[in-house]
């Protein structure tokens, strides 16, 4: 078992034991975001820091009260 850290603009974004270690270019699932690994840093050999780039999230637009006046005629 390894644990490895994931970063993201160098910062610690999560951290994780697991069997296998992914592959630099490799799209991975973190918290339910999409990622992919940029690189690996091996610190030791129970420890693999995994520096990723997120996929950004989309954020809602909310409605006004017009648009919702204009949807109910």
């Amino acid at each position: 078992m390894v644990t490895i850290q994931y970063f993201e603009n160098n910062s610690l974004f999560f951290s994780q034991l697991v069997k296998h270690v992914p592959a630099v270019d490799h799209d991975i699932k973190i918290k339910g975001r999409k990622a992919k690994v940029i690189r690996l840093n091996e610190i030791n050999e129970n420890l693999v820091q995994v520096h990723v780039n997120l996929e950004k999230k989309n954020k809602k637009v909310l409605v006004t009260k017009e648009e919702l006046k204009k949807k109910k005629k």
